[in-house]
This record gives structure tokens, C-alpha cells and sequence, in this order.
């Protein structure tokens, strides 16, 4: 079993730079928030860096700004 404590990244689908998620100081329930803001795109970013790939076949020039 993988067990991630905490997830950092940068200029990822709609996030820009210096992002982090702690997941080791409390259990996460949920993820909230309008449309738009992101919410599928933590899955889809835990993917890319445990597979180098993602479910919705999208590819990392397309994603990644700033590079």
C-alpha cells in the first residue's frame, strides 16, 4: 500500500506554482469547491506522479505552464 503524507506541486492543470496538500496532519474527507477550481485535477496529479501518466489521456505540454 502507498501511503502519501504530502503532495507538492507546480503549474498543473489549473494550478500554478508552490502548491502543497498535507496529508498526514488530519484525515481528508473532502475536497471542496465550485466548478472550476480544481478539485479533479489532485487525482489526476497523484497519477501523473505515480505512473507518468493520467486516466484522462491529457498530455503533460497541454497541463504544465510555465516550462
Amino acid at each position: 500500500m502507498i501511503t502519501l503524507k504530502q503532495l507538492n506541486w507546480d503549474n498543473c492543470f489549473s494550478y500554478g506554482p508552490n502548491n502543497g496538500l498535507r496529508l498526514d496532519i488530519n484525515t481528508v474527507t473532502q475536497i471542496i469547491g465550485t466548478n472550476g477550481m480544481g478539485k479533479s485535477s489532485i487525482p489526476l496529479i497523484i497519477e501523473e506522479a505515480l505512473y507518468n501518466k493520467n486516466s484522462k489521456g491529457i498530455r503533460k505540454p497541454i497541463y504544465q505552464t510555465g516550462i
